[in-house]
């Protein structure tokens, strides 16, 4: 499945290969979404300022230790 999208920068299609279990969800959330933002303050409802400072109170929400490093090899599968 290719999700479709049109880049605002440079005003291009950017087409993205998805899995379908993928882009159900992108699409799911498109629906309920609160913002242009796929991944947004939900204290502000805008986009995030400083994305570490975001994982590090979301890392110590969860009570799990790591650092920005931790996630340099991880890949994301479905």
């Amino acid at each position: 499945m290719i999700l479709t999208i049109l880049v605002r920068k440079n005003r291009r299609l950017l087409e993205l290969p998805l899995k379908e279990k993928a882009l159900c969800v992108v699409k799911g959330w498109h629906g309920i979404r609160k913002c242009d933002y796929v991944f947004y303050n939900p204290e502000t409802g805008g986009q995030w300022k400083n994305l570490w400072l975001g994982l590090k109170k979301s890392c110590r929400k969860a009570n799990f230790m790591t650092s920005l490093h931790t996630f340099r090899h991880v890949r994301t599968r479905m």
